[in-house]
């Protein structure tokens, strides 16, 4: 460390409660799920390269209603052959949630459209906007990466792992 370092006491930061931005959260995240793990990360890079190919960003949203507005006009409004309802401990879980309301509820893998439904939220009617239309100087392999990013179903995207595979 050189002496024109600041040094940061990290006893003493304020820290968020999120770690992303309302621009590059995943449509589970939207919705208030609390699990947070690798394909919500994936969502936000499939988010952040669209926006260097871009030079924008792709969901710039207000508000969390209005970042669902936002990804259904460009990925199409979800339905239940593209977004996973889940196995019977998670379709447990979102009977629960209608009944009780609290920072400790959780929804593994997702399990989409319920969700919604358990939360109200109904989510607006467009069919997908193929990213090629929005980057149409972006190669195929680009545009496929992104797509696989940023899947409605978080057990369909992309992994680290593929990713780094991809040729």
């Amino acid at each position: 460390m050189h002496a024109h370092d600041p040094v940061i006491d990290a006893s003493t930061c304020s820290l968020a409660e999120y770690v992303s931005t309302r621009w590059y959260r995943a449509p589970e995240v939207l919705l208030r799920t609390r699990d947070y793990n690798a394909p919500v990360d994936m969502f936000a890079v499939g988010c952040i390269m669209a926006e260097l190919v871009m030079l924008r960003p792709l969901f710039p949203g207000n508000s969390e209603s209005d970042m669902i507005q936002r990804v259904c006009q460009i990925m199409g409004t979800p339905n239940s052959s593209i977004w996973a309802e889940g196995d019977s401990r998670v379709r447990e879980k979102i009977r629960r949630i209608g009944s009780r309301d609290g920072p400790n509820r959780r929804t593994e893998n997702c399990a989409g459209l319920k969700i919604a439904a358990a939360r109200r939220v109904k989510f607006p009617n467009y069919p997908k906007t193929p990213l090629q239309k929005l980057m149409p100087h972006a190669s195929s392999d680009c545009i496929d990466i992104m797509d696989k990013m940023m899947d409605w179903d978080p057990a369909k995207r992309l992994t680290c792992r593929s990713v780094a595979a991809w040729e």
